[in-house]
């Protein structure tokens, strides 16, 4: 395959799906995780007022600083699938990164272990993670 060859045309139809399944998939699970965090940050700092005011937390306050793991990998996921230049290899090695992201990690304590605790405390988030995990680990 030439490497000139677009993301559209150099991955296939299963896995452009696969990286949309998972982006969805990876928002709810976000959207999960921060509102059991922002319980959890109001239980210690009290009632937060506005949505704006938790824009800001959760760009800005160290807190919530684990979830920018989620937000990033959603990221690189928008890019992977506008770039011209991606190739199949670029989506299986974010699908890996991904991966690894979510098992654990002596090295990556600072989201693992706030990840775990959620999981302990959250139906929602055990199911989220769930979905999640299917699509990551269907035929890889």
């Amino acid at each position: 395959m030439s490497e000139n060859v677009t993301f559209m045309s150099a991955v296939s139809e299963p896995v452009r799906q696969r990286l949309n399944g998972l982006h969805k998939e990876l928002l709810k699970l976000h959207k999960v995780l921060l509102d059991d965090e922002r319980v959890q940050y109001e239980k210690v700092h009290g009632r937060i007022q506005t949505s704006g005011e938790v824009l800001h937390l959760v760009m800005y306050d160290k807190w919530f600083d684990w979830l920018h793991r989620i937000s990033e990998v959603l990221v690189r996921i928008d890019e992977l699938m506008e770039s011209e230049e991606a190739t199949l290899d670029d989506a299986y090695d974010l699908l890996s990164v991904t991966r690894e992201l979510f098992h654990a990690n002596p090295d990556d304590e600072a989201f693992g272990a706030k990840y775990r605790a959620v999981l302990q405390r959250d139906p929602g988030a055990v199911l989220a993670h769930a979905d999640v995990q299917t699509i990551l680990f269907a035929d890889s």
